[in-house]
């Protein structure tokens, strides 16, 4: 299935303001689920931009806008080809014991563990985990489809319960919110019983045959071992994603993955306007195909290269890597000693 997506973001502001800096999350990723076939983002008024990939590997477009304004328009364009794996398939009859086990050391799994700024464990969460008695003996497949089903359940999808800062106290006390809150739960209950689980933020087409209530999505992501690593989890549909959901940013919590952040000068109220469009799309236009990735016509915001990363970046991203590939060593030499 290929997925067209028009996002467009406006800023307002009551008053002008200058030196405009934020980053866009905006830009599909690329994996063994889905392929991002072109991304064109376009901002208005024009400025200088930096592409880099952060520390969970998310495509980041960094912007500043020097210019005084009182508003600034980003549209980000794309075309993604969907081919998920089935979750099913890859569950296999991997026990859930077993999974736990080998997160406790694993490079990709070890942050996942851990609170995060939204994710704070709260009394509250123990009482909603012995609510829910996961069974933990069995297979990893029903312990994660028993959570997905409890947390669908217990919760209700209301839009004027909770924001974007609500923490994980305020959504167990109400037990209603939006995609987001669905996904901060599982997310939460997943890592209490030792499960590395991590946020997911996208756009969604259709699900359970319906249109989505809002285009752009939130979800979850679980990893149920070295082989098979993250497998998506959707709370809000009670369902695992198919070719209808698509992947822009992972991280811990949402405070990892907003579509843009950023800061100005100036003493002005802002407001933000969003509009998003998911259709699908027999191919991929022409002018797509002979045009180069991200063409703009208003910033010039250039396509990710490595050789592009600022240096700074670059050589965190070098060390991180080693960290990793030296973990990766100590590991297999502790199971070659077993």
């Amino acid at each position: 299935m290929i997925l067209r997506i028009e996002h467009e973001t406006r800023l307002d502001y009551s008053e002008p303001v200058i030196e405009h800096v934020f980053e866009l999350r905006m830009a599909p990723s690329s994996d063994e689920d889905q392929t991002t076939l072109g991304c064109r983002i376009q901002v208005t008024p024009s400025g200088t931009s930096t592409t880099y990939l952060d520390g969970f590997g998310n495509r980041v477009e960094l912007l500043n806008i020097m210019s005084s304004g009182k508003s600034v328009v980003v549209r980000a364009t794309s075309f993604v080809r969907t081919h998920r794996r089935p979750a099913l398939d890859r569950f296999g009859d991997t026990l859930t014991t077993a999974m736990v086990e080998s997160a406790q050391t694993h490079v990709d799994a070890i942050e996942f563990l851990q609170s995060s700024p939204l994710l704070r464990p709260c009394p509250a969460l123990d009482t909603i985990l012995a609510e829910c008695a996961a069974p933990m003996d069995g297979l990893v497949l029903n312990t994660i489809t028993h959570i997905r089903e409890f947390v669908h359940k217990s919760m209700r999808y209301s839009k004027d319960t909770t924001n974007a800062a609500t923490g994980l106290s305020e959504i167990v006390e109400h037990r209603s919110g939006v995609c987001q809150d669905f996904a901060h739960l599982m997310i939460a209950m997943c890592r209490k019983l030792g499960i590395p689980a991590r946020y997911v933020s996208g756009y969604a087409h259709q699900v359970c045959n319906q249109a989505a209530e809002v285009a752009t999505h939130a979800w979850c992501q679980v990893w149920i071992g070295a082989n098979e690593g993250w497998v998506d989890v959707d709370p809000t549909h009670n369902l695992f994603p198919q070719d209808h959901h698509v992947v822009t940013a992972v991280g811990r919590d949402y405070s990892d993955v907003p579509p843009n952040r950023g800061a100005w000068k100036g003493e002005a109220d802002e407001t933000m306007t969003v509009m998003v469009k998911v259709e699908t799309a027999a191919r991929l236009p022409a002018d797509w195909i002979v045009a180069d990735t991200m063409p703009s016509r208003s910033t010039p915001v250039r396509p990710y290269s490595p050789f592009r990363i600022n240096p700074g970046v670059r050589r965190a991203i070098g060390l991180a890597q080693q960290q990793r590939n030296l973990l990766r060593q100590q590991q297999q030499q502790q199971q070659q000693q077993q």
